[in-house]
């Protein structure tokens, strides 16, 4: 019983994307499909040339296309505090009181973010305030000083 050549290209290919599962380094899924590909064309083609061929540049270019796009659509996600924006020295609307024991909420832009005073005051809710340093992932912020005309 001889074993056509097809079914080991596509064997291959078959245990080389199941194992891209377990390491996720996006190689083996290029050695995958491309090998899957030489196996179509060993039943088009005798030749080894073409289907080796076919084999090196496929999983040269699936490898490029898939890092690029893999990269960007399966970046590692942060799970852990928000980033705040460099909000520092402008102004922000409190969403809900703001003293030194709790911390409160303010809203920049279209986000909300954890405020805590500057100092010993309290803030309530709908005033105007000013982020004077960001600590860890909470805004310091304080009272909007009334300028008189």
């Amino acid at each position: 019983m001889i074993i056509e050549l097809w079914y080991i290209w596509t064997g291959l290919g078959v245990l080389a994307i199941i194992a891209e599962i377990f390491i996720r380094r996006f190689l083996l899924l290029s050695i995958g499909l491309a090998s899957i590909f030489a196996g179509l064309t060993s039943l088009l083609s005798n030749s080894i040339v073409l289907q080796v061929f076919v084999l090196i540049s496929l999983t040269f270019v699936n490898y490029l296309l898939i890092t690029t796009v893999g990269y960007k659509v399966l970046k590692p996600v942060d799970k852990g505090k928000k980033k705040i924006p460099n909000i520092k020295g402008k102004a922000c609307i409190v969403v809900s009181r703001i003293t030194p024991d709790k911390q409160g909420t303010i809203a920049v832009g279209d986000d909300k973010w954890p405020a805590l005073p500057e100092g010993d005051i309290s803030i309530e809710s709908n005033k105007i305030v000013i982020v004077s340093a960001i600590k860890s992932n909470i805004a310091i912020v304080k009272q909007e000083k009334k300028t008189t005309h």
